[in-house]
């Protein structure tokens, strides 16, 4: 046979087979994408949940009322999130960005806050709560009015510093219904089905029902207890119905939720609170909120020979007083030590100023004590003596304010500064410190995390660093 013809043969067998092995990987290749896609698309788990809330008044509260109110709710269970939705409201639980964002339908706005905000809360409450609990426990108030140790923890769904508790818990029909009770108080019921038979709808993996407890913790509440109970029971499923029983000093709540249906689907968290605003109705967190997207960190090198040229500007002037604010203003935004003694170098300066030692003095008798009226008046006194750095002289002021309980006009004090110079740190840490201590925990982590955006190393914040690091290892399920 001809050489040509065969080895044109063999080269036609070649193609072929390169041809065939391309289709096998082309079609190999979609085969992977497919199964990528369908992971992707079925990546979370929504519920719709119909149901009630029943209030329930105890019998020696006056004027008290009892209420039942419809509960209709989609929730939406992802890999690092959940969606809690009404017909008026939908919250994000973001564990990824440690955020919630609060969105509202009929207005189409949102609030953004901090994760840790809702433990910090709770944390305050529930120390608030158990205090109240020790001081009715040994006064002459009867025992209905006393809510123990468990009973407690089940609301904020905390653990005290004991592990015990006196939950007993109970199976009916066969194992399909579950019951939690604190002695005669039922806490926790839900039902499901326990068996190999299990309907696929209702399967979830472990992390699935992870994050299905974290909705109920941070939405109803349950002990902690009740709540690892259910993620490490065997054949992991969304309850049918689950009801949740809160004791209050005042009332009763029972939460009653049923499942109506379920459903896998692809959701993507970016978008689901695309085309709202960030927006508040209060004037002053409506203002921090814009300060939270606008804000970037400050570049310490710049900021420095922003500050020597000004401090320079001022001693060629002989502007002595507004060359000491100017060093406060520095140290409240970077709190950056070193480079404070570089541009303190003229210090010694200073000290011979009678304006500038009037301040020193003032603020060595009067900052944070409980101030008299003269006080005020001397300190505006002082504050007529700057040109440039009026507003640091309200910082000073709004401590007073603090020292003196007068929380709301230190707000003021601190949002006034804040709009002549929206760099300073130090002033979003106090500002901060007033809305934690009043438990506005939400507003008081936006100011911090504000601090943090411009100056993550500033000192002033190192405890509220510490803070969140024992938050999240002593209570990582809210994590």
């Amino acid at each position: 046979m001809n050489k040509k013809i065969i080895f044109g043969f063999i080269g036609v067998i070649l193609i072929g087979m390169i041809f065939t092995m391309i289709i096998y990987f082309k079609k190999e290749n979609e085969s992977v994408e497919n199964i990528k896609e369908l992971e992707l698309l079925e990546n979370s788990i929504i519920i719709n949940f119909t149901g009630h809330t029943d209030t329930v008044v105890k019998e020696d509260v006056e004027n008290g009322e009892n209420k039942k109110e419809d509960l209709n709710l989609e929730v939406i269970l992802g890999d690092d999130f959940f969606v809690y939705k009404n017909s008026s409201i939908m919250k994000i639980y973001n564990f990824k960005t440690r955020k919630i964002v609060i969105a509202n339908l009929e207005n189409n706005t949102y609030e953004e806050f901090s994760l840790y905000s809702d433990l910090g809360l709770r944390l305050s409450e529930f120390k608030n709560s158990s205090r109240i609990n020790e001081l009715l426990d040994h006064g002459d108030s009867s025992s209905e009015q006393i809510l123990d140790k468990t009973l407690l923890e089940h609301q904020f769904s905390l653990q005290g510093e004991s592990l015990e508790n006196n939950i007993n818990i109970s199976f009916e029909n066969d194992k399909t219904r579950m019951s939690y009770s604190d002695k005669d108080k039922l806490l926790f019921e839900y039902t499901r089905d326990f068996s190999d038979d299990l309907e696929e709808k209702y399967k979830v993996s472990i992390d699935e029902m992870k994050m299905f407890t974290k909705f109920i913790r941070y939405s109803f509440g349950g002990h902690p207890y009740i709540l690892d109970n259910i993620v490490r029971e065997k054949n992991n499923a969304i309850p049918e119905n689950v009801k949740i029983t809160q004791y209050n000093f005042m009332d009763q709540k029972d939460y009653n939720l049923f499942v109506n249906s379920i459903e896998r689907k692809y959701i993507n968290i970016d978008e689901l609170n695309q085309g709202f605003e960030l927006k508040s109705e209060d004037s002053d967190i409506d203002f921090l909120f814009q300060k939270s997207k606008e804000l970037t960190r400050i570049n310490k090198d710049d900021y420095l020979q922003k500050t020597l040229d000004e401090v320079q500007n001022y001693f060629d002037s002989e502007n002595y007083f507004d060359v000491m604010l100017t060093y406060v203003e520095y140290d409240l935004t970077v709190g950056d030590k070193e480079s404070f003694d570089q541009i303190g170098e003229k210090r010694n300066e200073l000290s011979e100023d009678e304006d500038v030692e009037e301040l020193a003095t003032f603020l060595s008798k009067k900052y944070d004590v409980k101030s008299t009226e003269g006080s005020y008046v001397e300190l505006e006194k002082l504050k007529g003596k700057s040109k440039n750095k009026k507003h640091i002289m309200d910082i000073f002021k709004a401590n007073m304010l603090i020292g003196d309980k007068n929380y709301s006009e230190a707000k003021k004090s601190f949002i006034d500064v804040l709009k002549i110079n929206s760099n300073v740190a130090g002033v979003y840490k106090d500002l901060g410190g007033i809305y934690y201590s009043s438990y506005q925990t939400n507003y008081a982590w936006l100011c911090w995390d504000i601090a943090r955006t411009l100056s993550p190393k500033h000192d002033m914040l190192k405890q509220i660093n510490e803070m969140e690091k024992r938050m999240k290892k002593d209570y990582p399920e809210f994590f």
